[in-house]
């Protein structure tokens, strides 16, 4: 083969190891916050293929890249497993980028930078600023409303007008037209301008230009909602109206960041990343060389993910206590009520048993949430799965228990016919604990084992009039004898 019939060879061999995480993008951007996702793949796609024959063309690939690409498959063998899918996705441009310093050292690296880091605004990191953008909108937005004459009263998430109330909740923090200017601005300084001064002014305008829309687009619903009294259809739905104002937005930056194209290619392309002379054209066997070793380390980590995971698996839930034999003086029936009004809130579980656990004094309800194999959406540790509403949890601490030498999870949990009190813990591969981040390391060795069935143990009882203590005797009496 031709050296860019290896080249190509070797990144196609790339991609398609990591098909697991391509095929995990299409959930992502078919939500609204990354809707754009596709079309920043499309672009990164097309850098990608303007630059290849910079992957060809430049030096000596560098071995510092191969430790880096074996780091970067193992990083993604342990995310894929854990499902922690913003890692996983996140590795794919890195692996690229790290791919092409490997095959065509810093000139290829170069080469694909553009591409790599666009992508990285379709990998779903970005709600760390939906923090800091929903208060900075809801300060400024309630600020700029009393400039037009409106009494504005702002208390947490809401601005309060003499017509109504608004909620700038997460959603309003404008986060999708944050990442979108950003990325255009981005994709305009790499397309158009050539200096890094420049470049860096052109994101960071792109950047503010995106926050301020939103912001006009907050501020404008509120007076819109005082002179209508609360009445506008507009309130009801403003997405449209907030892309018109951006579009407006950005079509003015852009007419204004004309001027500072022109003076930015009067001053030369000395440090233009995409349009860097090429250097001599390496040997054909230099070139095959370094692609196999380049892609071969980043291949051991997706290796061992399809081969472990084509075994099948060692071990199955736990046994169900129907199976087991009475416990005097306790005795287990299987349960779907109880008197009070919660359960684990756990989705996603392959299997939900509830039993109902008694001395003939007390009852004490047994949940068992079991999750075959962990899939995103499907997982012990992650997603919204928790024991119950941050709000309801009155007390939650690990508890040693040291006549059974073992540590449960004890929460306390308010439910309107009275306190709750919950011990529970993790299994994953057969191996206990209460801390969720050690639960999910774990997934990660019950893989490796292949036990990769996790479990939610969960044992609730009411409390009593005087209190708990007497319903922790009989939680601890019951695993006890258990």
């Amino acid at each position: 083969m031709s050296p860019r019939m290896w080249v190509g060879v070797s990144l196609g061999a790339v991609l398609a190891a990591l098909w697991p995480t391509l095929l995990s993008f299409h959930d992502v951007w078919t939500s609204y916050t990354y809707s754009h996702g596709y079309l920043v793949a499309g672009l990164s796609a097309w850098l990608l293929w303007r630059a290849r024959a910079r992957l060809w063309e430049g030096d000596a690939g560098r071995n510092l890249a191969l430790p880096i690409l074996l780091a970067l498959g193992l990083l993604w063998l342990a995310a894929t497993v854990m499902q922690l899918r913003v890692v996983h996705q996140g590795v794919l441009p890195l692996a690229v980028a790290a791919w092409a310093l490997g095959v065509a050292g810093p000139p290829g690296f170069r080469a694909v930078l553009p591409a790599t880091s666009l992508f990285l605004f379709a990998v779903p990191f970005w709600e760390v600023f939906i923090g800091p953008l929903q208060q900075l909108t809801i300060l400024v937005s309630g600020n700029v409303v009393r400039l037009f004459g409106i009494q504005a009263e702002i208390s947490g998430e809401l601005v309060r007008i003499p017509s109504g109330t608004f909620e700038v909740a997460g959603t309003c923090a404008g986060l999708n037209f944050f990442i979108v200017g950003t990325f255009l601005g981005t994709a305009y300084a790499y397309l158009f301008l050539n200096r890094w001064r420049s470049r860096l002014a052109m994101v960071a305008l792109a950047a503010a230009t995106a926050v301020v829309a939103n912001w006009v687009r907050v501020t404008g619903l509120v007076v819109i909602g005082h002179v209508t009294e609360m009445t506008h259809d507009l309130l009801q739905s403003h997405q449209t109206y907030g892309w018109v104002i951006f579009s407006v937005a950005f079509v003015l930056l852009f007419w204004l960041m004309r001027g500072l194209e022109r003076r930015d290619r009067k001053r030369g392309q000395g440090d233009d990343l995409v349009r860097a002379r090429p250097g001599p054209l390496p040997e054909e066997g230099v070139v095959r060389r370094r692609a196999l070793l380049a892609c071969g380390a980043l291949l051991v980590g997706p290796l061992i993910y399809f081969v472990v995971g084509a075994l099948p698996a060692r071990a199955g839930a736990s046994p169900a206590p129907e199976a087991t034999e009475a416990m005097d003086p306790w005795r287990v029936a299987p349960s779907d009520a109880r008197p009070f009004d919660w359960r684990p809130e756990f989705g996603g579980a392959g299997v939900e048993h509830a039993w109902v656990w008694t001395n003939g004094t007390v009852e004490i309800y047994h949940d068992r949430l079991v999750y075959p194999e962990q899939r995103q959406g499907a997982e012990l540790i992650g997603g919204p799965n928790r024991i119950a509403e941050a709000s309801a949890i009155a007390a939650e601490r690990p508890t040693w228990l040291r006549d059974l030498d073992r540590t449960v999870r004890e929460a306390l949990i308010m439910t309107p016919e009275g306190p709750v009190l919950v011990w529970y813990w993790y299994r994953v591969g057969g191996v206990e604990t209460v801390s969720p981040a050690w639960a999910k390391l774990l997934e990660l060795w019950g893989f490796v084992r292949r036990r990769p069935v996790a479990e939610l143990e969960a044992l609730s009882v009411a409390c009593g009039t005087d209190g708990c203590e007497e319903d922790a005797a009989a939680l601890r009496e019951l695993m006890e004898v258990g």
